[in-house]
Parts: structure tokens; sequence; C-alpha cells
């Protein structure tokens, strides 16, 4: 049985500095990372920097400039007798962000601003202590997108309880693979409507429209130690998403408990599927092998919280049912994603000014995965062979896992400087496939 190690940490950094009594600036820094080692090392990292100056025009206009850069990296170090195989692939964002935000009146408020995202992708560089496979070595060459959005949305009280919110985001993609010929104007429409039931109870229901302009394919799809990622194409259009909502919330009285119930329907378009193939691994012609597919989900989410008090919890749970409809296929199957049901618990409460304890248990229903029907060899490579009338034909055990943290401020607190040391201590039982 080989040793398994992992550690992760989080570090966060926020400052905050006064121009004057209509200016502000603000900056945060977050690193992160997730370390799992066997015989080799897969790694997980995050880096997020972002600065925000917040400015108030008038007495009923604002504005937020934001700007923003974070990186994900992600790297696999594979070990065997001759020496190691490393791969190393990152995604890259820079974003831009005006915001501004007019109260017109009471009952009459606008939120309009526009975005400007440049993304870049390296799926994969490989290297070894060992010669390999040019086409390996070479690896597959890094990508770029931008993507530009234009966006307003208003809130208007028509009637003392019936408050209307409407908006319309406009985007726009192009890079080295083009979303579209044209690089077509998206727009994303979004609709939400509250009425209030009494003082304490409320009817809400919204209808919006998002365009996501990459597609990944989960490593457990492909049983590969690590993650890919693909920018949208001519070839490969855009996901998006038509999702309806509806539900009933209402609070307590005293305002310690708050409670939710609400019911949701999405329809996904445009999402693919790759057959298991050296190709998605090594060459730019995987395109070529995307399944297209349409998803439908469905659920109801309940939640209880308490946010008032020396003591605060919330408990949550979703009932979730997903099926995916691919071309030329004659059933719908679960994909991975798929969760039939989501429970959590968390708790919190403050022993003193300086300490706070918190536990969190999440129990969920294990994801639907792919088994191979049969395997064939070829010059030595044992190939597996998957149904394409048998998807997802198993499903993990249920999973469950326990985390309790205390959290300790040490240090003088003033205003202007906070500073923090945050211990958290995990327990986590996790089963693998049987």
């Amino acid at each position: 049985m080989e040793e398994l190690n992992f550690y992760f940490y989080d570090i966060h950094t926020k400052l905050n500095y006064i121009l004057d009594s209509k200016n502000r600036i603000y900056i945060s820094a977050y690193g992160g990372s997730d370390v799992l080692r066997t015989d080799g090392a897969i790694l997980w990292g995050n880096s997020l920097v972002s600065t925000r100056w917040n400015r108030e025009i008038g007495n009923q206009l604002f504005s937020n400039l934001t700007f923003t850069y974070s990186i994900y990296n992600h790297s696999f170090v594979g070990k065997n007798s001759s020496g190691q195989l490393r791969m190393n692939s990152h995604m890259k964002n820079l974003a831009l962000k005006y915001d501004f935000s007019l109260t017109t009146s009471e009952n009459r408020k606008i939120n309009f601003g526009l975005k400007s995202n440049y993304n870049e992708l390296l799926p994969a560089k490989f290297s070894s202590d060992n010669p390999i496979p040019a086409k390996l070595e070479k690896g597959i060459r890094q990508r770029w997108q931008f993507v530009h959005q234009l966006y307003g949305d208003a809130n208007y009280s028509i009637w003392p309880k019936l408050t209307l919110e409407g908006g319309l985001r406009l985007s726009i993609a192009h890079g080295r693979d083009s979303v579209s010929p044209s690089a077509s104007i998206l727009p994303e429409p979004m609709v939400k409507v509250k009425y209030q039931l009494s003082e304490l109870a409320s009817f809400k229901t919204a209808y919006s429209r998002n365009y996501q302009f990459y597609h990944s394919i989960p490593i457990f799809e492909m049983f590969i130690p690590f993650e890919r990622f693909i920018f949208s194409g001519v070839d490969l259009p855009p996901q998006y998403a038509d999702h309806f909502s509806a539900g009933y919330f209402m609070r307590s009285r005293n305002g310690w408990f708050e409670f939710s119930l609400e019911a949701y329907y999405s329809w996904i378009y445009n999402q693919f599927r790759f057959p298991v193939s050296d190709n998605i691994i090594l060459e730019n012609a995987f395109r070529n092998l995307a399944i297209a597919g349409e998803v439908k989900t469905y659920g109801l989410e309940l939640s209880l919280r308490k946010q008032v008090g020396k003591f605060n919890g919330l408990l949550s749970y979703t009932l979730a049912k997903i099926d995916k409809n691919e071309e030329n296929s004659p059933t719908p199957y679960n994909p991975f994603y798929d969760r039939r049901h989501d429970l959590s618990l968390s708790v919190g409460a403050s022993i003193s000014r300086r300490i706070t304890i918190s536990g969190t248990w999440v129990g969920m229903s294990g994801s639907p995965y792919s088994f191979p029907d049969a395997k064939y060899t070829i010059r030595g490579r044992t190939i597996p062979y998957y149904s394409t009338s048998d998807l997802y034909n198993k499903r993990m055990p249920f999973y469950h896992r326990l985390d309790l943290g205390c959290q300790m401020k040490l240090g003088k607190e003033t205003e202007d400087i906070r500073i923090q040391l945050r211990l958290m201590f995990t327990i986590s039982i996790l089963k693998a496939i049987r």
C-alpha cells in the first residue's frame, strides 16, 4: 500500500486606503495550494490580486473601477523505475471592470457598466528525465481569448408589494479560436419578480440566460490525473443555459431565522463530451471528437439559516436530477456531476472576541461514472471500450465529510489593520471506487 500524503494552505490579505470622503482604494490578495503526494505528486494552486477604486460621483451616482489578475496552476508528476514525467498547465485571467450605480428615486435603482476579460490557457506542457515522443514534448499550444461585456439592470418597485428587476448583458468573444466567424454579439437577459406576501414572507421568481466561453473535461471522465480546458471556437460553440426558478422566502419576527424553499429548472445547450482518446491529451485536432449534447436539470432546494446571536448555523438540502441527451443516442443518461441528494449542516459559535469555532458536515450522493464494457489490446497497448448505450453505468458510494475549524485573531485590531491567524482541523471520510 503506497503512502498517501496531502496538505493545503490559504493566505488572504486585504488593504483599504481612504483618499478622501468620496474616494477609497481596496486591495486584496489570495494565494492557495492543494498538494497530493503518492509515488508522484498532483498540485492545484490559485492566486488572485484585485484592486478596486470606489468613488462617490454625486449624491445618487457611485462607481467602482476594478482590476483583477488570477492564475490557476495544475501540475502532475508521475514516477517509474526510469525517472519522472512532469506535466504543467495553467489558466490566466486579467479583467478590467467599470461599474456604475444610479439611484434615481426611493423605488428605482439602475446599475450598468462594462467589462473586458483576457483569458490565457496552456492546456499541457510535458517534460521528462528521459527522452519522450516528440509530440508529447511539444505539448499543446497556448491559447488565448478576449471576452467583452456591456451590461445594465434596473430595479423598480411597481407597487408597495411588487418589485421588478430586469437586465441585459451583451457578450462578445474572440481569440486564436474565434467563437464564431463573425464574432457574434450574444445577449444574456435576466428578469426577477418579487411579491411581498406579508411583512415576513415573500415569493420570488426569476429567469436568466448565461453563456460560458470554455469547456472543461472532468478528470474522472477521462481517468487522467490532470484537467483539460478548451476555449469555445467555430467548431465548438459556447455553452449556454436558460434557468428558471421560483421560491418562497420567510424570516422569523425577531430576525434570528431565515427559511427558503426554491424550485429550479434549467436547460443547458452545447455541452460536449469527448471520447477517451490520446488526442484529448496530445493533439490540437481533438475538437473533431466532440459529441454535442443537451442537459436538462431540475430540483428543489431548502435552507434554514440562523445568523443572529452567539450561535449561528445553516442547514441546507438539495434534491436534484440531471439528464443528458446526445446526438445519435436513443436514451438519456446521468452525467458525472449528477448528485441526487446533497445535505450540509454548518454551525459556528463565538467563544470570545478573538476565538470562533465552527463545524461543517457534508453528505452527498456519489457521482456516476462510466465503467468499460470490454477492453482490447493493440501493439501491446490496452484500450478500454465504452458502449455509447450504457454511459455512466456505475455510481460512486455516498460521500460524507466532517470539518472542524477554529479561528483565532492575533494582534491588536484597528480600523486600518487586522492580522489573523486561522487554524483549521479537518476530519474527512472518503470512499473510493469499489
